[in-house]
């Protein structure tokens, strides 16, 4: 019997992003989606989100957000470059959204 495969996702839809939590979290909230440069779209909704996070959050309390986002990422990229079948795809961009949040 021929075994089947399935093509990887060459770019994820907003039906992808929506079907598990994981999708959601890696390709942070749907800045992966951007057709030009995700991970440039990636960085700056972390910088967005940083700007109107800092005034309410301590500095302890943003080392726990940076390592829950470190583990809590690392599942959910982990799930979505699975099921999109791409070991290393551009779209998943929560790395650049935690690593943006320890540089800030």
């Amino acid at each position: 019997m021929p075994e089947t495969t399935t093509a990887p996702l060459a770019r994820p839809t907003w039906a992808f992003l929506l079907s598990h939590p994981a999708h959601f979290i890696a390709l942070g909230a749907g800045a992966g989606l951007s057709r030009l440069a995700p991970g440039t779209v990636g960085t700056l909704w972390a910088w967005a989100s940083f700007l109107l996070l800092q005034p309410l959050v301590s500095t302890p309390a943003w080392g726990l957000l940076i390592g829950a986002g470190t583990l809590v990422g690392w599942w959910a990229c982990t799930v979505t470059a699975q099921h999109m079948r791409v070991a290393d795809s551009g779209h998943i961009v929560w790395d650049e959204v935690v690593a943006f949040w320890l540089v800030l």
